[in-house]
């Protein structure tokens, strides 16, 4: 593919808040396009990048008798469950659900609704559980 047909997007002005070198130059260069407050999407160049490193360590694992494997995204309850930790998945909870988790019996939670500032996130935080908010249609795929 020519360069000049390459759908690049020049991020001169970039306005992230990252105070990370890296991360500023891959917005700026085009590899990556911030579309939210700690969300960022992959551009084709950064995925032409992406699939040439990750053919790189390929190749590399083949040559010494590695073997690649791919882990699950969601795993099964019954894993949790053995050690008595379960994760919470819902579309949505209020302050006062998420405030009164046992944080010794659940290992994180999900919800379809939410953000980074959101009640559910900020008490989450602070109890010390792992979430994920903001998933969109995360109880629909758990349900399929």
């Amino acid at each position: 593919m020519k360069y000049s047909r390459l759908y690049l997007q020049d991020q001169e002005q970039s306005k992230s808040e990252s105070s990370n070198p890296g991360m500023h130059s891959l917005l700026q260069g085009g590899y990556l396009r911030e579309i939210g407050p700690g969300l960022y999407g992959i551009m084709p160049i950064g995925r032409r990048v992406m699939n040439n490193i990750t053919e790189i360590i390929r190749k590399e694992l083949t040559a010494i008798g590695g073997e690649e494997f791919f882990l699950p995204l969601l795993s099964p309850g019954e894993l949790w469950r053995e050690t008595g930790r379960d994760q919470v998945i819902a579309h949505d909870l209020t302050p006062s659900q998420t405030a009164s988790l046992d944080k010794s019996k659940i290992k994180g939670l999900a919800t379809d609704a939410g953000g980074r500032t959101s009640h559910t996130a900020i008490l989450a935080h602070a109890l010390g559980i792992p979430a994920i908010v903001g998933l969109g249609n995360i109880t629909q795929q758990i349900a399929s």
